[in-house]
């Protein structure tokens, strides 16, 4: 049997995750329109393109750290589950080599 971090589901939350980039808030809107999910019920995880108050159900901060940001990400995931959300929008994190696991746990989550 395979690593349970080896399957190509292992990371991924009840709601359906996506990875984006976003200039603002107006921006991350329009790039979610199409999925017609109630900004109540989504979850957005950001590390850089930090939005203020929005109608989203919950916005994360997220450290621009891979080692603080890797620690963080199952819980986050798990609350945001837990709280019911539909989508989980996540910004995506650089191409640098330090960043290159979360991204394959994202790609995973995002199945």
């Amino acid at each position: 049997m395979k690593s349970p971090g080896q399957l190509p589901r292992h990371y991924a939350p009840n709601a359906r995750l996506l990875v984006l980039t976003w200039t603002d808030v107006e921006d991350l809107e329009k790039q979610i329109a199409y999925s017609r999910t109630p900004h109540d019920r989504v979850c957005v995880i950001a590390h850089t393109s930090i939005m203020s108050a929005t109608r989203f159900g919950r916005v994360s901060v997220f450290p621009n750290d891979p080692e603080a940001y890797a620690r963080a990400l199952y819980a986050e995931l798990h609350q945001c589950d837990a709280e019911g959300a539909e989508l989980i929008v996540v910004e995506a994190v650089p191409e640098a080599t330090e960043w290159q696991g979360i991204a394959d746990r994202l790609a995973r989550a995002g199945g």
